[in-house]
């Protein structure tokens, strides 16, 4: 029975209208849709995380602090989970930063060093933004005798507003374009069906069951997701390998990516299809 409704399927499949047309490019562009998001987060999320190796938070000693308040606050985040190295900087140490960064010897302006003591921390890069930023900057508030701590808490909240922002959008376009591909997978089906009214008739009087006769129907739903799916797997699939490659991006592309497609397309097609002909053989 497999057999048979895969070859009735195949061959209207082959006859390939206007409509058949655009259901396919329809569900080619939702599956490709789908595939570049998902690979576009996992981009960003790479990405991201690497960002946690650009960025230091620095906490400030305040004047009173003495080596032991500082010995303790040293220790207590060099033990925190999230924290990759801290570094103590004292205040000759400040100064000559300021030397660096601005070109000129602060005890020439102001004629002593007011730049308090601090520790560096720069964070583990397999942990996510927000939670590892947010939760370092608190461990080092609560040690005896910080003053300040200051991180781009500003930026890493933009970056997070974009992802979201993008995310949702990306959610908007392939809902939108699932949805128009599933109307023309059942508009496409319901076609079909009309064009093959006597074939339905002739397997339903000469004692074939409705699933019989809904098989081919449900396999030309089949032939549509298993084409697109291979085609956008293998367009996201190439985009992926580009940006790799070409851009230098440290992700692992995965032939996931094309079997999830394909699964997805053949499910979205298959059911479409099998919906449709479920609820228009049942009038013949």
């Amino acid at each position: 029975m497999i057999g048979f409704a895969l070859k009735e399927g195949w061959l209207s499949f082959r006859n390939l209208g206007l409509l058949g047309l655009l259901t396919l490019l329809t569900l080619i562009i939702t599956l490709t849709l789908f595939g570049l998001t998902i690979t576009g987060y996992a981009i960003l999320q790479e990405w991201n995380r690497g960002l946690l190796g650009r960025f230091e938070i620095e906490a400030f000693f305040k004047d009173a602090a003495d080596t032991t308040q500082i010995e303790t606050a040293l220790t207590t985040i060099r033990r925190h989970p999230y924290v990759k190295t801290a570094r103590f900087i004292s205040r000759n140490e400040a100064a000559k930063r300021f030397n660096a960064e601005f070109g000129m010897d602060i005890l020439d302006v102001l004629q002593y060093n007011p730049l308090p003591a601090s520790i560096v921390v720069t964070l583990a890069t397999d942990t996510y933004p927000q939670i590892a930023w947010q939760s370092v900057a608190n461990a080092l508030k609560d040690c005896p005798g910080i003053d300040e701590v200051i991180y781009e808490g500003e930026l890493l909240s933009q970056l997070q507003n974009l992802y979201q922002d993008i995310g949702q959008k990306s959610a908007l376009a392939v809902g939108t374009t699932l949805l128009i591909s599933i109307v023309l997978s059942v508009l496409t089906v319901m076609g079909a069906i009309k064009s093959r009214m006597e074939f339905i008739r002739v397997i339903l009087l000469s004692g074939g069951t409705r699933w019989m006769a809904r098989g081919p129907f449900t396999a030309l739903g089949f032939y549509y997701g298993l084409f697109s799916g291979l085609v956008a797997g293998a367009i996201t699939y190439a985009v992926f390998k580009f940006l790799i490659y070409g851009w230098g991006i440290q992700a692992k592309p995965g032939l996931l990516i094309l079997g999830g497609l394909i699964a997805a397309g053949i499910l979205i097609g298959a059911l479409s299809a099998s919906f449709a002909a479920g609820r228009w053989i049942k009038e013949v």
